[in-house]
């Protein structure tokens, strides 16, 4: 099944791809929520920086919402009518549902397809969802790292099997991959 509503974009860390889905999100002409993901840590003020940096370049129109682990019930809850969503990113929630919940990588695979299906059931929006690849370095030391390299691997080949279109971003440009 392809959902004609997703369009994936992957790359490396700061690799550009936030800015394109928020070009493209811009580019829609429709009202946006951007749902963010990444979880405020007290006295980390380089995420903190990153995180208001990131608010700083979208538009005073967009809406956002944040949350950690919960986004299947988020989608429920966005209002009705043609519009964007620009989730940023799988990447923060897959690590949030490890850290947070203590979920294994099927649990995660199961919350993602249930996620997925919401979005499937929402044609009145167009979802665009940014994620890390992390299947091109090496094979982590720690376990941790596995499990979330492993988790996250797994949601991005089932988001980018479902996706209609998939970019990859490589310095800054974003290449066409589906």
């Amino acid at each position: 099944m392809e959902l004609t509503n997703l369009i994936l974009v992957t790359g490396g860390a700061s690799s550009g791809k936030s800015t394109f889905a928020e070009k493209l999100a811009r580019e829609a002409n429709l009202a946006v929520t951007y749902v963010a993901t990444m979880p405020r840590l007290a006295g980390d003020s380089e995420l903190s920086q990153k995180i208001e940096a990131h608010k700083q370049r979208r538009p005073s129109d967009w809406s956002t919402v944040e949350t950690t682990c919960e986004i299947g019930a988020c989608m429920q809850k966005l209002p009705e009518g043609p519009s964007v969503v620009v989730l940023d990113c799988l990447s923060a929630y897959v690590s949030n549902l490890i850290i947070e919940k203590d979920k294994d990588k099927d649990e995660i695979v199961d919350e993602a397809k249930n996620a997925f299906g919401i979005m499937a059931s929402r044609d009145d929006l167009q979802f665009l969802i940014v994620t890390n690849e992390v299947g091109s370095g090496i094979i982590p030391e720690h376990s941790m790292a596995r499990k979330y390299r492993e988790a996250l691997g797994r949601v991005n080949q089932l988001a980018a099997s479902l996706a209609s279109q998939v970019f990859l971003c490589v310095s800054g440009i974003p290449v066409k991959i589906k």
